[in-house]
């Protein structure tokens, strides 16, 4: 993943970026059939957010916050805002095996539609997961 230079919080000044998850910038994303998520090439670290009153509390799980494009900001552009994260797909397995397929489950909650997850290749030891979810 690429960082923007100088990338800080314009509205908080703060540096609380998620650990886990980057946004592609710039924001919102121009999506079409030959330009899709998984071809997207410049990313920034998204926000840790302090969550609206009435969504579910950062510390209902202690494995997950609500992430955002800039911390504190709201009225958003609308548009495609496009999610990454990554992990490590060992290439040989405990015992000597090659995987052969990857499974991911988990649980969502967003305050914007999710349009899809895609898997796309990195590496030969990456996947990336891309959400898609547009602010309308």
């Amino acid at each position: 993943m690429h960082q923007r230079p100088g990338d800080t919080d314009p509205v908080g000044g703060g540096h609380n970026h998620d650990g886990n998850w980057a946004l592609a910038y710039p924001y919102p994303s121009a999506l079409s059939v030959g330009h899709g998520p998984c071809s997207l090439t410049t990313w920034v670290r998204a926000w840790v957010d302090t969550p609206n009153a009435a969504w579910l509390t950062n510390g209902a799980s202690a494995a997950s916050e609500w992430i955002t494009p800039h911390d504190g900001e709201s009225d958003l552009p609308a548009g495609w805002y496009v999610y990454v994260t990554r992990f490590s797909v060992p290439s040989v397995l405990p015992g000597g095996g090659v995987p052969t397929g990857v499974t991911i489950n988990g649980r969502l909650a967003s305050d914007n539609p999710t349009y899809g997850f895609y898997l796309a290749p990195g590496s030969a030891l990456y996947l990336y997961v891309v959400m898609l979810n547009v602010y309308e």
